[in-house]
């Protein structure tokens, strides 16, 4: 009876290590506590077995797993910042911090033993089981890159909701490692146009991989529509992929969404084609003055238009204000 027994536990840890294997964990990275995060927090964890916030000391209540990005082997992101060139019009603390959430990642992986995991930024609105995703089942990685980036070098692929397996980020950053080492006048075609240009930004993380993904056609770009749905790579932003692919609600500035509940009351998004088809987000991209929505998802797509009316007006406020101070 005994030697049953025993069986029958040593099959249930089998089983149960074998499901585990098919959860895509996911993980937000955040600095600090801004009232946005628990939001993005809880929609994660709403939908997701398994939510790591790798964050400080700030954060560490918010999360039900939470980790200190600390506790982390830097040694590979300090020999990147070594052949690191700011080639932009960012700080050099922001500009370093773009490419050091990578390493902080991949570094988490090995801590925890993780093949792959589902990174949402702390500005995502998640409305999805990542795990229940076909496309990821056998994914290599998944990043968000907007049609035309190679004109004019736009170059630029978003990693706001992205997909990766150790495999592919110890590839993009040993790309970053070498790119930067051995190939500085390619990015410099960039960040020269800028400054002929007058432009803002230059050379950052989704630069990097842009160049790293484009040719690949072993990642997925979720700003296309995959498996019935897609991420908004921008709420506020009138392209997803293409223009006009979507309706927009030019009163509020942010995309037109017809919220419906799924058979466990949770709020499903859907944009809305041209065409008036509805095709199902897996997730939103809620940056800038857009970060305010995450909680308002929760209630209505009339909330969400109120919040972007309301940031809207403080931003009209705050310019008037500095015009009146002669700022």
């Amino acid at each position: 009876m005994l030697r049953v027994l025993k069986k029958r536990i040593r099959r249930k840890k089998q089983m149960g290590s074998s499901e585990k294997k098919d959860i895509i964990p996911v993980v937000i990275f955040h600095v600090g506590c801004p009232e946005h995060l628990p939001y993005s927090v809880q929609s994660a964890q709403r939908w997701n077995e398994r939510v790591i916030l790798l964050g400080d000391e700030a954060n560490r209540n918010v999360a039900g797993e939470w980790f200190d990005h600390e506790k982390l082997d830097l040694t590979r992101y300090n020999e990147f910042l070594k052949v690191f060139e700011n080639y932009s019009t960012y700080t050099d603390f922001f500009a370093q911090i773009c490419f050091k959430r990578y390493f902080l990642y991949y570094e988490l992986m090995k801590e925890l033993d993780f093949d792959r995991i589902l990174v949402a930024e702390s500005d995502l609105y998640n409305c999805a089981d990542y795990s229940s995703i076909p496309s990821l089942k056998g994914a290599y990685a998944m990043v968000s890159t907007v049609d035309g980036q190679e004109k004019d070098y736009g170059w630029s692929s978003c990693c706001h909701c992205s997909y990766w397996t150790r495999e592919a980020l110890d590839d993009f950053l040993n790309f970053c490692q070498s790119t930067f080492s051995d190939n500085k006048e390619l990015l410099l075609k960039k960040w020269n146009y800028q400054r002929e240009h007058n432009l803002a930004g230059g050379v950052c993380d989704m630069t990097l991989v842009y160049l790293w993904s484009k040719d690949n056609d072993r990642v997925l770009n979720s700003a296309r529509i995959f498996d019935g749905g897609t991420i908004d790579q921008n709420l506020c932003d009138r392209v997803n992929f293409s223009e006009n692919e979507y309706r927009y609600n030019s009163f509020a500035g942010i995309k037109k969404y017809v919220i419906r509940k799924d058979a466990l009351d949770r709020k499903q998004p859907y944009l809305v084609k041209a065409d008036g088809t509805l095709v199902r987000v897996f997730a939103i991209h809620c940056s800038g003055r857009a970060k305010s929505a995450i909680q308002a998802f929760d209630r209505s797509y009339a909330a969400v238009c109120m919040s972007q009316l309301g940031a809207q007006l403080k931003i009209k406020l705050g310019g008037l204000k500095n015009r009146l101070l002669g700022k």
